[in-house]
């Protein structure tokens, strides 16, 4: 969990990086490693580097005007690394 658990909608914490960071070197390579909780757009691409490899976003797409487009914009950024 990248936020603080009890409500969507929350800014990604910045310090999950690091906790991202020590389970990817603590799994096996072909472990998924999956980050929830203010996963957009913003920050795809730094939970990615850390490690995560399986991403969970609600209000990054859902709470948008136009949730295709947004959930487009999250994996370009993903792909843009």
């Amino acid at each position: 969990m990248s936020v603080d658990p009890g409500w969507g909608a929350q800014q990604f914490l910045p310090a999950s990086l690091d906790k991202l960071q020590r389970m990817r070197s603590a799994l096996p390579a072909h472990v998924a490693l999956e980050v929830d909780g203010g996963i957009h757009q913003e920050s795809i691409a730094s939970a990615a580097r850390a490690g995560a490899n399986v991403f969970v976003t609600g209000s990054g797409v859902f709470a948008s005007a136009d949730p295709a487009s947004a959930y487009a914009a999250i994996v370009a950024a993903l792909e843009a690394g």
